[in-house]
């Protein structure tokens, strides 16, 4: 027999789009129900941004042991232990567990379920109980095994795992993702990552920099791909230099495991057959949406990429919305944060203005050394539109905070429309905090000549901001024209 319960809107999955509309929604009255399989805080808590960006501080500090003699002090080789290094990694992660404790968001007034789900219909699911229930079980509630709920508004938020690549002999090899990468027992010695994007740039550099041999195997002519040819540019060449061997043009074969348990790489590289051998494979080739939830009995449509959605973020049943990384769209965690506010807009306290996503708007950043940080149009996605833009640029290398601390490598890049901005890339050490206000431009329609205005603190790495927005104004003020107007009406006598 099945028990039945009732609710205003459940949410499948307790990752950061989950959780964020959950408490809301609960704070707010709402009869919630939020579902997940084992532990609440996603693949950003547990394997993704929190462990990766604690990985990457520390392989930071490690590094500027390294090349202490850059800043007038002696080097000194780190002897870390790996051991420490993930127990700091978990230190962290325990400490922000704390704000996603089941206890916490049913003290706001949202049930906490640990289970898995299947859509029986639109407005129900049957929850099949896993074993983190009964750890988190409250005192007062006694469920069977296998239960199931109902709700007029449903909201899928199962987030995404990383996509394997069909490879022959990789699963018998044995390979490791992020979600191994955090918890190993001994640092990897030679290890090669499969694929050239987001995931793998950042854990290339953290690793070689604790001492990894890095190679990295990229299907496609260009490394980062996702960026436009003068940022990947930089990030290649600063990898290169630390170390890491970066390998473009590349099909991985088949890999073999050799006598003395070397994982063996069979690859060609611009068509030329290779071999490279590794004691450990990290897969970083995508995302997959995690769709196993029956979606067809409900008539949820879905694409390669995830549930099918639209710009209210409805699937093709109105009443189920899908958030966060299972739609497919915007796969970052501040993206999947955004989201669950427009569900809370629309579906929750229904305003009137319907809020639709704005892809435009939102605003990513790489956590390489130096960080890579986007919004609005690059340069490939306006050219795809046809938009008539142009370029303000400014180089790292003129700022005097990055001459001081000696990372001058990178640059501001601003596109600009009339007398818009369109679109913002930045290579510098803190291009995540430096990004935002130019995201605040495209998103106020602020005009640039407001940016080039401002008075910036000196020294520091914001200043390039300014000075980007004021060399596209340079040309122009201080063209011959104007010299001719002020000499004309104010008889100044200096040169032409």
């Amino acid at each position: 027999m099945f028990k039945k319960y009732d609710y205003d809107h459940i949410i499948i999955g307790g990752g950061s789009a989950g959780l964020s509309l959950a408490s809301a929604a609960a704070q707010l009255g709402v009869k919630v129900c939020l579902i997940d399989k084992n532990m609440l805080g996603g693949d950003c808590l547990h394997y993704g941004c929190v462990p990766s960006k604690t990985l990457i501080k520390t392989a930071k500090v490690a590094y500027q042991q390294q090349t202490a003699q850059q800043y007038g002090l002696k080097n000194s080789q780190s002897n870390h232990q790996w051991d420490q290094i993930v127990k700091r990694i978990s230190d962290v992660q325990a400490g922000i567990q704390m704000h996603d404790h089941p206890e916490r968001f049913r003290k706001m007034g949202c049930e906490v379920i640990f289970g898995t789900a299947q859509f029986l219909n639109k407005h129900t699911l049957n929850v099949t109980l896993s074993k983190t229930w009964e750890k988190f079980q409250p005192p007062n509630l006694s469920l069977e095994p296998q239960i199931q709920i109902t709700a007029k508004r449903i909201t899928i938020a199962t987030g995404s795992r990383p996509r394997i690549p069909e490879i022959p002999g990789l699963k018998e090899a044995g390979f490791i993702t992020n979600e191994h990468i955090f918890r190993l027992r001994e640092q990897p010695k030679n290890l090669a990552i499969i694929g050239g994007g987001i995931i793998a740039s950042e854990l290339a550099q953290a690793l070689n920099r604790l001492g990894t041999n890095v190679t990295i195997l990229e299907h496609h002519a260009q490394f980062l791909g996702q960026l436009d040819a003068d940022i990947a540019q930089v990030i290649t060449q600063k990898l290169i230099n630390e170390g890491i061997k970066i390998i473009t043009n590349t099909k991985v074969q088949k890999i073999s495991v050799t006598p003395n348990n070397e994982k063996q790489i069979s690859l060609f590289i611009a068509q030329e057959p290779q071999t490279l051998s590794v004691d450990t494979i990290l897969v970083a080739a995508g995302r997959q949406p995690n769709l196993e939830l029956a979606l067809d009995t409900a008539g949820v449509s879905t694409t390669n990429h995830g549930v099918k959605v639209n710009s209210k973020l409805q699937t093709s049943q109105k009443n189920i919305t899908a958030i966060g990384d299972v739609n497919g769209q915007l796969m970052f965690t501040h993206a999947a944060n955004y989201e669950a506010g427009i569900v809370l807009s629309n579906e929750i306290l229904r305003l009137p203005f319907q809020q639709k996503v704005e892809p435009l708007k939102i605003g990513w950043t790489i956590f390489t050394d130096p960080e890579v940080a986007h919004i609005g149009h690059s340069e490939a996605s306006a050219n795809k539109a046809k938009i008539k833009y142009k370029v303000a640029q400014f180089n790292l290398d003129k700022n005097d905070r990055a001459q001081a601390e000696n990372q001058t490598e990178g640059f501001v890049k601003v596109l600009i429309k009339g007398s818009r901005v369109i679109g913002a890339q930045i290579v510098a050490p803190r291009a995540g905090e430096m990004i935002r206000e130019w995201q605040l431009a495209i998103e106020n329609n602020i005009p640039l000549t407001k940016i080039a205005r401002s008075t910036y603190i000196y020294p520091t790495f914001g200043e390039a901001n300014k000075w980007t927005a004021s060399a596209y104004y340079a040309d122009k003020l201080f063209s011959p024209k104007v010299k001719r107007w002020l000499k004309f009406l104010f008889h100044y006598r200096g040169k032409n």
